[in-house]
């Protein structure tokens, strides 16, 4: 598949923005994230890394719907990573529901229950012997509430709802049907995400992000999305 230039920018850029990403990462070799909050959104952003890494291998080669796929957990990872850190509690809320839902993988054999339970305590220990007041609360979250905590509820209303019929194989995704309407859109919204991960990391972690400001602008001024 030949891209047009407007997309072959694009691949520049979020090239760009990956070399930028991966630096971020390999500067806290040596250092300790000092919140479990900060210790999230640099292994969210390596989670990110390897997505969009994915990503750009796959658009350069010309495998256009295999790289859409992974536009969901790209942007899954980020809306995540930024709802962590502006709430103080939802990390934990956020692992317990994915605590909870891991007990549908098990047969409920004789002292299931019981188990479960020192698990979860075992889970509050883990922030409560850092953060004695760390707010604990066992209640559920979905991809709505975590967007909306983001400050990314019209992402999720549109482009998460979007890639996620991608993930999960709808007739429009099959079809394409989708294609149209996505295919311009697919790099800078992974672009974006890994300028939004790599802000987060600037703000949140001890690792040395270089300056932004100029590749943000050039991502912008190449970008459809505003």
């Amino acid at each position: 598949m030949n891209h047009c230039s407007e997309e072959l920018t694009l691949i520049a850029l979020l090239k760009e923005a990956l070399s930028a990403l991966s630096c971020a990462l390999n500067s806290l070799a040596e250092k300790t994230p000092p919140t479990v909050e900060s210790y999230y959104v640099a292994n969210t952003a390596k989670s990110v890394l390897y997505a969009a890494d994915g990503y750009l291998f796959l658009r350069e080669s010309g495998r256009v719907p295999a790289s859409k796929i992974l536009v969901r957990p790209i942007l899954e990872a980020t809306v995540s990573a930024a709802a962590v850190v502006k709430q103080k509690g939802f990390l934990f809320r956020k692992l317990f529901t994915e605590f909870e839902d891991s007990a549908k993988m098990f047969a409920k054999e004789a002292g299931f229950d019981l188990k479960r339970a020192k698990e979860l305590e075992e889970l509050k220990n883990r922030f409560l012997i850092d953060e004695p007041n760390y707010p604990i609360e066992c209640k559920k979250v979905n991809a709505r509430d975590t967007a909306e905590v983001a400050g990314m509820l019209t992402m999720y209303e549109i482009a998460f709802r979007t890639y996620c019929e991608f993930s999960h194989g709808t007739s429009r995704a099959v079809s394409g049907d989708l294609d149209a309407a996505t295919d311009l859109v697919d790099t800078s919204l992974v672009s974006c995400c890994v300028m939004t991960i790599m802000g987060l990391m600037k703000d949140y972690t001890p690792a040395t992000v270089v300056d932004l400001s100029h590749l943000a602008g050039r991502i912008n001024a190449a970008s459809i999305i505003r």
